[in-house]
């Protein structure tokens, strides 16, 4: 290994990427078939997000020693951080199978494996890395996480604490024990411990995102929706949909028994609030954003995508909230509740696109929701009542849709 090598290695370990970077392709000038200096190159791309350069010398990896696990296990990484999950979990079980002793290989599997929400497998797979290496990081970390969806709170509790005294230093460590806390309900030593990751390495994009979180929970309506969102994206996609069709059975029950016992004015609230329910973790993004939108400091701390989709969402929201008022006080004007729920109907696909950074996928959500807001504007039907479904069809199309895309990348 020649000095720039090692050099590299130094400014690696000091998560001093972009200085590594260099020290990297000068090795590669001097040594254009060395192994390792294209493999910590390819670690410098995921870490600075340059995703295509990692795919490009992973590939080249592979292509130039195809029984390399390291090559598989980048590959891995590239897969997995583009949320094709599949792929993700077929390399990293390559990359096993060619180096069935190497604990990190196992720790990833198991993070993969938390994704696809196979907790128990998750677990069982982060105990198999630490039998071979008791003091991994990323096993010790992802056992915690399997430990904590699995609500065993007191075993995640030791586990992270043993996490925490074998890596003080670790900003990994500090960041997974953040939203070990914030997921168990403690906002505070959330925020504690999302500090300490941010002062090991301040550009981690997950201790980053778990310091706004924990920030949001400070306020109580935010943590409730928290709690939801926790709760029903640790559940399969089938008990998603049984949970939301169990809430529509209720919702149109009471609003029969509201319709029989001449309470009519309760179902636009009833309405309000099923949705508010069931698309809970659709907006609580754009929602808690919103809310720090009033604090002096934490706005500075939301990204220009977060900022935009929570003006859009308090212009959206407002208006929908004035528009179901008049609708009372206009002796239920029926256009007035069409503007209404197309109003209502156009804040996730418009928001949700805005949080995006794909100019692709934005450009799509953006667009329809934006169609959807205009055709409570102009009602292009002669029956205001049957109009009012439009905005509806269109909005449950765009969630189906969505969660289609989803599961396909996935």
């Amino acid at each position: 290994m020649n000095n720039n090598y090692n050099r590299g290695i130094q400014l690696y370990n000091l998560n001093r990427y972009n200085d590594a970077l260099k020290s990297f392709k000068e090795s590669l000038m001097e040594d254009p078939n060395d192994f390792y200096s294209k493999y910590y190159l390819a670690l410098c791309f995921y870490q600075l997000n340059q995703l295509n350069f990692l795919k490009e010398t992973a590939q080249s990896l592979l292509g130039e020693y195809p029984e390399s696990d390291e090559a598989h296990y980048l590959l891995s990484i590239y897969f997995y951080s583009t949320k094709k999950i599949d792929l993700s979990y077929k390399h990293i079980v390559d990359a096993i199978t060619l180096a069935p002793y190497e604990a990190t290989y196992f720790g990833y599997k198991s993070l993969i494996e938390l994704t696809k929400k196979q907790f128990n497998q998750a677990l069982e797979t982060a105990n198999e890395g630490l039998n071979i290496d008791p003091k991994s990081s990323i096993c010790l970390n992802s056992r915690t996480k399997a430990l904590t969806k699995l609500k065993r709170k007191e075993e995640a509790f030791e586990t992270l604490q043993n996490t925490l005294e074998d890596n003080p230093e670790d900003y990994f460590t500090h960041a997974n024990a953040g939203w070990t806390n914030l997921e168990l309900g403690d906002h505070k030593k959330a925020n504690i411990h999302f500090k300490e990751a941010l002062q090991k390495d301040p550009n981690d994009e997950y201790a980053k995102e778990g310091m706004l979180e924990s920030i949001k929970a400070k306020n109580l309506i935010y943590r409730s929706f928290l709690k939801y969102s926790f709760w029903i994206q640790n559940k399969s996609s089938k008990y998603q949909w049984g949970v939301i069709i169990g809430i529509y059975i209720l919702y149109r029950f009471s609003e029969k028994i509201s319709q029989e016992l001449g309470f009519s004015f309760l179902i636009p609230i009833l309405a309000l609030l099923y949705f508010t329910f069931v698309l809970g973790s659709w907006i609580i993004t754009p929602v808690s954003s919103a809310i720090l939108l009033t604090n002096s400091y934490s706005k500075y701390l939301l990204t220009k995508e977060d900022t935009n989709a929570a003006l859009a969402f308090i212009f959206l929201s407002s208006l929908g909230i004035i528009s179901i008022i008049l609708y009372y006080f206009f002796d239920t004007n029926y256009y007035l509740l069409f503007f209404t729920i197309a109003t209502l109907a156009s804040i996730i696909p418009i928001t949700h696109s805005l949080q995006k950074s794909l100019n692709h996928i934005k450009n799509i959500g953006l667009w329809y929701g934006i169609i959807i807001f205009v055709l409570g504007i102009f009602n292009f039907t002669f029956d205001l009542k049957i109009s009012i479904l439009i905005p509806i069809v269109m909005f449950a199309i765009y969630t189906w849709l969505h969660s289609f895309i989803k599961s396909s990348d996935e």
